[in-house]
C-alpha cells in the first residue's frame, strides 16, 4: 500500500483484523463534535482507531483526545512511522497498526488510565443503537456529518413526541454533545 492511500480504504483491513479477535466493528462514531474513525467492542471493552495516511503529531493528538471514551486507543496507518513518533505513541500508551500486505500491530496500546466513566458509557450506548460495519475514515463533505445525522434523529423524536424539550431529546436521542444546551444551540437552526 502506498502513501497516497486514502484514510476509508484502511478500514476494511482494520475491521477484519479485530473481527477475527471476536470484536464487532462501528464506523464514524460521534464524539464532541468530532468522530472516531473506527471502534471496536467486545462485551463492555472498547478500542478506539484512527485511520491516517501518515503516523503524524496531528493524528497523536487526536488520538490523545479521544483516548478516554475507550479502553486503548489505536492509529492505524499505511507506512512506517519515524521512530520519533513511535516513541511518542509508547508514552502515551497509543497503540500503532500498520496496513501494508497484511495488518499489524507495531505497538501495543496500553490502558494509560481508565476512561472516563460517563464518556465510556455513551459511547456504549451508542453502539447499543447501531449495526457494526460501515467504512470509517471518510471524509467529511457537506451534508453529512454527526451533526446531520443527529438532527435527523431529533426530527423523527420531535415528530413522534409532539411538546417535548431539549432535555428530553437531549436524554432520549443519542447524541455527541456534552449537554442539552449545546445540542439546542448547535441544532435550532436544522430543525
Amino acid at each position: 500500500m502506498t502513501r497516497q492511500l486514502r484514510e476509508y480504504k484502511l478500514s476494511d483491513p482494520v475491521r477484519e483484523y479485530f473481527e477475527k479477535q471476536g470484536y464487532d466493528v462501528y464506523s464514524e462514531i460521534p464524539i464532541a463534535g468530532s468522530k472516531i474513525d473506527l471502534v471496536a467492542r467486545k462485551g463492555n471493552f472498547l478500542v478506539g482507531i484512527e485511520l491516517k495516511a501518515s503516523l503524524t503529531r496531528q493524528l497523536i493528538h487526536q488520538c490523545i483526545r479521544h483516548q478516554c471514551n475507550c479502553d486503548i486507543f489505536y492509529a492505524a496507518v499505511p507506512v512506517n512511522p519515524i521512530s520519533k513518533n513511535i516513541d511518542i505513541c509508547k508514552k502515551c500508551s497509543i497503540g500503532i497498526i500498520r496496513i501494508s500486505d497484511e495488518t499489524e500491530i507495531i505497538v501495543e496500546a496500553n490502558q494509560r488510565f481508565r476512561s472516563l466513566d460517563w464518556k465510556h458509557k455513551r459511547m456504549l450506548n451508542f453502539c447499543d443503537t447501531i449495526l457494526p460495519g460501515g467504512l470509517g475514515g471518510l471524509p467529511t463533505q457537506k451534508g453529512r456529518g454527526p451533526r446531520i445525522e443527529c438532527a435527523k434523529r431529533v426530527k423523527n423524536y420531535i415528530i413522534d413526541n409532539p411538546g417535548t424539550n431539549w432535555k428530553e431529546i437531549f436524554k432520549n436521542v443519542h447524541n455527541h454533545y456534552y449537554n442539552y444546551k449545546s445540542m439546542q444551540s448547535s441544532l435550532v437552526d436544522r430543525l
